[in-house]
């Protein structure tokens, strides 16, 4: 991916809106001393991976904002993983497909 996605786009505006780094965000979503993998801000903001879904509420309550937008948001970026997966498994199916029925 790289380029972002809505939901990463969306939290890296807000956390630049409030003037904070990465780090910065990463110890409000986590607490204090945290060294927490598992939110790895800048794979959010470029969109190579979502939070677990239990973070939704922290990340609306620290960035003030409505959980149901920031929830549209990622379940839209969520589904929209699945469904490249999806088409890609079909895409492989095809081709193995094809390649069975060719005549030796």
């Amino acid at each position: 991916m790289g380029t972002g996605t809505s939901f990463g786009a969306f939290i890296r505006t807000r956390r630049e809106e409030r003037g904070w780094t990465q780090a910065e965000l990463h110890r409000r979503i986590c607490g204090k001393t945290s060294k927490s993998n598992q939110i790895r801000t800048s794979e959010i903001e470029r969109g190579v991976r979502l939070p677990m879904a239990r973070f939704l509420p922290v990340f609306a309550k620290v960035l003030k904002v409505d959980l149901g937008a920031l929830r549209k948001l990622y379940l839209s970026d969520w589904f929209h993983r699945i469904e490249k997966r999806v088409d890609a498994d079909i895409e492989r199916a095809q081709k193995k497909s094809k390649k069975s029925r060719k005549p030796k």
